[in-house]
């Protein structure tokens, strides 16, 4: 079958000397499906004998001059981004990010005026793949999540047709580093078993990472214009994806919001797939359980029920979902959906990949235009690779919409304020009220004192016999007390002690003489 290479696209592979641009450089060569690859570094990348190499391009250029080297990222068509660093190597924090980050953006910028959109377009016509990092987050205290998240941005904000971004755990390497790190050496002989006996995802071999990269990739067919692809990738059975396609629950909350997650299954196998959430009350999912046949797939409409009132701006959503994927075999065809799901929970849970979502509410767009920081809501719906089968579950991630001012909210702040001074003023009289409490038995213990000095004079006076004063009424239970402790206990027979010894001194001389 001969291939017309004019139509084949060409990818561009930044970082091939890395863990993961390694493991990716191999699987891209493999593959075929590109007229030319061509890697971009410092240096060459080293390939292994016995992998073809008649498309490999190897441009080794200055990072700190890119400029002068923006032929080599023209015609390109995917962009495989590997470049990282640690502070370590790097030296210092500054460094750390001049090239963890600003090597990337340069890149992702010379990138899009070197393959313009076309005629009518506004976006690149490049498809923009980014190997991140778990928990990414501009707004991080940390550097390295800081710097992976402020990345992130910046690639979305560059103007490509298609982003994708890999966020993934721990990287099980597979060859020793060159400057070995201690911290690596230990992290590795921990999370690979954790992963196998609890069915975590806290680390991901860096040849899965790279299957994903290069699956998602080559799935245009799915892939609309503008949309971004978040990728999320768990432990060596699991690749977990999720697609941004729309927001999940805008304001005003007192409306009732339908959203659909598209769940596509481009592999051969069949799989089934059950939604949980914690809130049940709260929404609605329809199908919350069903069949995906190979080549397909399966609409989900997540219904969210109106709520009474418009919440705080800043109301904090405990919502999740949990999805939940497992392969059809053939011994379960004639089972209905939930007599298979009851099968592999009790027979087979450890093949059972799922994937916890976040429901965050939007802030109102009002605030966003006030506040300097925003929480942004986001759905994190995953896809799942799994024996190389691909499950794919579009996420939501908010997008502001114009909305007009919420009466309610405007109607709350004086019942609110209300309440706050009732608050208050119960605080204070229950503070005035120990303090009287704490004075009143201060004067007591003052006078208990005093009772007890004059009964110990009285009963010195009185002579030994320790009796109490006729002033005294039998119920006084604490001067019955103190008048118990003031008497002399007279110990009768002989001390412990002296028998003790006595009793010593009998077994010593009985075992010596007799």
């Amino acid at each position: 079958m001969s291939t017309n290479k004019d139509t084949m696209p060409t990818a561009l592979l930044l970082g091939a000397t890395g863990a993961v641009g390694k493991a990716l450089l191999k699987d891209v060569l493999q593959n075929g499906k590109y007229a030319q690859v061509v890697t971009i570094g410092r240096r060459e990348a080293t390939v292994d004998e016995g992998i073809p190499q008649d498309k490999l391009v190897q441009k080794v250029v200055d990072f700190e001059n890119l400029n002068a080297h923006r032929e080599a990222f023209r015609g390109v068509n995917d962009v495989f981004c590997c470049l990282g660093t640690t502070r370590a190597d790097a030296g210092s924090a500054e460094n750390f990010k001049r090239i963890d980050q600003g090597y990337v953006l340069e890149s992702a910028k010379i990138i899009a005026e070197e393959n313009p959109a076309p005629e009518g377009e506004q976006l690149s016509p490049v498809h923009f793949l980014y190997c991140s990092s778990a928990n990414a987050n501009k707004n991080a205290l940390f550097l390295y999540p800081q710097s992976k998240g402020e990345t992130e941005e910046g690639i979305r904000q560059t103007g490509f047709q298609r982003v994708s971004i890999f966020r993934p755990g721990f990287l099980e390497i597979e060859t020793a580093r060159s400057k070995p790190r201690w911290a690596e050496g230990l992290a590795l002989s921990i999370f690979p078993p954790v992963n196998r006996f609890f069915n975590l995802h806290m680390s991901v071999p860096v040849t899965d990472v790279a299957k994903a990269m290069l699956t998602v990739a080559q799935k245009k067919e799915n892939a609309a214009k503008g949309e971004e692809e978040t990728t999320l990738t768990g432990s060596k059975a699991a690749v977990f994806s999720a697609k941004i396609i729309d927001e999940l629950a805008a304001r005003p909350l007192t409306q009732s919001s339908d959203e659909v997650l598209v769940v596509r299954n481009p592999y051969p196998e069949p799989r089934s797939f059950k939604v949980k959430t914690t809130a049940p009350k709260q929404y609605c999912v329809r199908p919350n359980a069903g069949r995906i046949e190979p080549n397909s797939k399966v609409e989900v409409h997540v219904i969210l029920q109106p709520f009474k009132e418009e919440p705080p701006a800043d109301f904090k959503c405990k919502d999740k979902f949990l999805v939940q994927t497992a392969i059809i075999k053939p011994e379960y065809e004639s089972l209905s959906i939930s007599e298979m799901w009851a099968r592999v929970e009790s027979e087979e849970k450890e093949s059972i990949r799922q994937q916890k979502i976040k429901c965050v509410f939007q802030v109102p767009p009002e605030q966003i235009h006030h506040e300097t920081k925003s929480e942004q809501s986001t759905l994190d719906n995953n896809n799942v690779v799994v024996n190389d089968v691909l499950s794919e579950t579009p996420t939501a991630t908010p997008v502001p919409v114009p909305l007009s001012p919420v009466p309610q909210r405007q109607q709350q702040q004086p019942a609110k304020q209300d309440l706050n001074d009732q608050l208050v003023r119960e605080l204070n009289h229950a503070q005035d009220k120990i303090t009287q409490l704490q004075k009143q038995l201060l004067v007591k213990n003052e006078q208990l004192e005093r009772d007890e000095n004059g009964f110990r004079a009285r009963s010195q006076a009185n002579g030994p016999s320790r009796k109490l004063p006729p002033t005294v009424q039998p119920q006084d239970a604490v001067h019955h007390h103190l008048a118990a402790l003031e008497t002399q206990r007279v110990t009768e027979g002989y001390p412990p002690q002296v028998v003790l010894i006595v009793a010593a001194l009998v077994f010593v001389v009985t075992y010596l003489f007799f």
